[in-house]
């Protein structure tokens, strides 16, 4: 035989022998070149089936690059601290630092530590940031085959098409405390342990009571208002899509009777909701936030309009041709239950807040669209630009984050709502005249709240009417009130209990609840309900 075919074949051999000892292809495609030493009989053996593209079967539309979506910055990269050197070249994507030690066992369930919440409250950005972090903290003693086991085209198999909303929030609650219902608990005698309440028969706003400026409140608890019906609390926003209406935002407002109007012949608005539709800022009280300030009778607005709201009237003493919107920094009017060490004081001695920004009890509270030259532009009015210049914005965080609470969660949400009231976005922070109707409360609006009247034959609050031109063709809304002008928001937070916490508001005035839920919740200190 010619002996340069002897030569080939013998080179063919050498070079078939040293293959496989190291392709390792894995059913996936992984070519674990494994120059570790780790005694991982595996070549690799994610033994995804998969071609392991991280194909996470999800089939949610998430905006994530697998075909989940999984916007997990991943493939598969199991940054497990894992000591060995295996780079897993894996054709599936695996970056695989590790030799993969993952003891999981976990057909690659990535430990998206959200079990399947994928953290999302997203429209589904699947903000999981784990690049598959499969948290093992493992030392990769494994005698795995590198044991990323995975049979599981990536298990991360997310069936959920990710509508994830998960009711991450928890916000139902028994019914409100019936011994704080009431301005005189019925059966009560003041002291009288063995009589209804226990001797304790009447409450104690912050803003304006204390223990000894009311007979029969000796031993009672100071109330306030609850944080989690701010504007962009947690309960409100989760609440929201709970109830299907993503398209608005929750919130509560103090409002008296328009009778004749919007209100028709109620006197009293405690726990009745409305949706508003936004228009375009005052003409009358913010002018300087329209496109031409000088024509307010031609109003139009020079930064974006609001997303719509649905709101719950909790106080009175407001007025009968505005809708005093509560946020954080909102403004304090005539009461001071937020913060110690301000111009107002509250009765009790007792505040809602550690620390409270000055600007936060002036008329509009922290209003930069009012209040700062920082956010407006040589003639003093006010755009998106100027509001989103970064003068403007660190001044905001700067006032904002001088909130604080005892505990921290409530600190955070707090300035949140102080912060995004007041972007160019979502100015809900302005006066604003708007289109409204009265509607049906929503269910987990009212679980919010504590809350809940008894059908009124009103209409239900639908996303298909969002804008001003489609509420004014709906011919569904009010446009004007009892002084002839559009209804307009106002903004507050003074912390006080909620008018609308008292039955006697309620009840004295025709208006019928349901299964207990017959007030308002108010708050003790620590921004906890009080129920049954």
């Amino acid at each position: 035989m010619n002996p340069n075919i002897l030569t080939i074949l013998f080179l063919l051999l050498v070079m078939s022998a040293a293959g496989c000892e190291s392709s390792n292809t894995g059913g996936d495609g992984d070519t674990d070149t494994d120059t570790d030493g780790d005694t991982d009989s595996d070549s690799d053996a994610d033994s995804d089936t998969d071609g392991d593209a991280d194909s996470d079967s999800d089939s949610d539309g998430d905006g994530d690059s697998d075909a989940d979506g999984d916007s997990d910055a991943d493939a598969d990269s199991d940054t497990d601290a894992d000591s060995d050197t295996d780079t897993d070249t894996d054709s599936d994507g695996d970056s695989d630092t590790d030799t993969d030690a993952d003891s999981d066992a976990d057909s690659d369930t990535d430990t998206d530590s959200d079990a399947d919440r994928d953290s999302d409250t997203d429209a589904d950005a699947d903000s999981d940031t784990d690049a598959d972090t499969d948290s093992d903290a493992d030392s990769d003693t494994d005698a795995d085959s590198d044991a990323d086991s995975d049979s599981d085209s990536d298990a991360d198999t997310d069936a959920d098409t990710d509508s994830d909303t998960d009711s991450e929030v928890d916000y139902a609650l028994p019914p409100p405390d019936p011994c704080l219902a009431y301005w005189w608990v019925a059966g009560c005698e003041p002291g009288n342990t063995a009589s209804t309440c226990g001797g304790v028969c009447t409450t104690v706003n912050a803003c304006a009571e204390d223990q000894t400026s009311k007979t029969g409140a000796e031993n009672a608890e100071t109330n306030f208002i609850c944080p989690r019906f701010m504007l962009y609390s947690p309960e409100m926003m989760q609440a929201a899509v709970d109830d299907g209406l993503e398209e608005f935002n929750y919130g509560i407002v103090g409002h008296d009777a328009d009778v004749g109007f919007i209100d028709g012949t109620d006197e009293s608005t405690c726990c009745q909701c409305y949706q508003f539709i936004y228009a375009y800022p005052s003409p009358y009280n913010d002018k300087q936030v329209l496109a031409d300030p000088d024509h307010p009778e031609n109003p139009v607005s020079a930064v974006p309009i609001p997303k719509p709201l649905i709101v719950q009237s909790f106080n009175t003493a407001a007025t009968k041709n505005t809708f005093d919107i509560y946020m954080a920094g909102g403004g304090f009017g005539a009461h001071n239950g937020c913060g110690p060490g301000l111009t107002q004081t509250s009765v009790s001695g007792e505040y809602l807040y550690t620390s409270y920004p000055e600007e936060g009890g002036w008329s509009g509270g922290v209003k930069p669209a009012t209040h700062w030259s920082e956010c407006k532009n040589a003639y003093n009015w006010v755009t998106e630009e100027t509001l989103a210049s970064t003068a403007c914005q660190n001044l905001l965080s700067e006032t904002c984050n001088e909130i604080s609470h005892t505990d921290d969660n409530i600190t955070a949400y707090a300035r949140n709502s102080c912060i995004q009231s007041n972007q160019p976005e979502s100015l809900y922070h302005l006066n604003w005249s708007i289109y409204v109707r009265k509607v049906e409360c929503p269910e987990h609006l009212t679980q919010v709240t504590g809350c809940k009247l008894a059908p009124q034959g009103l209409p239900t609050a639908t996303g298909d009417i969002t804008t001003a031109a489609q509420a004014q063709a709906s011919g569904a809304f009010v446009t004007s009130g009892s002084n002839g002008h559009m209804y307009e928001t106002t903004t507050m937070e003074d912390c006080c209990r909620p008018s609308c916490a008292s039955a006697n508001w309620i009840e004295d005035y025709g208006l019928e609840t349901v299964d207990d839920y017959s007030v308002f919740y108010s708050c003790d200190g620590m921004g906890i309900p009080f129920t049954q």
